[in-house]
């Protein structure tokens, strides 16, 4: 993913849209940004998975 798609991700799902969780360390959530893909999980199950072709939201 190409590093300003990426921080833009990143800016919007820094805060998880279900319950305003910000931290994504200690158990909190994650943030993984691989080659072709932004997942954003969170601690209250919210799930997003963004590729280069669309995204999957899971909840």
């Amino acid at each position: 993913m190409n590093a300003m798609r990426a921080l833009f991700f990143m800016k919007q799902y820094s805060k998880c849209p279900n319950c305003g969780n910000e931290k994504v360390a200690g158990g909190e959530g994650t943030i993984s940004i691989e080659e072709d893909t932004f997942v954003r999980i969170c601690k209250c199950g919210y799930r997003i998975k963004i590729t280069e072709l669309g995204y999957t939201n899971q909840n």
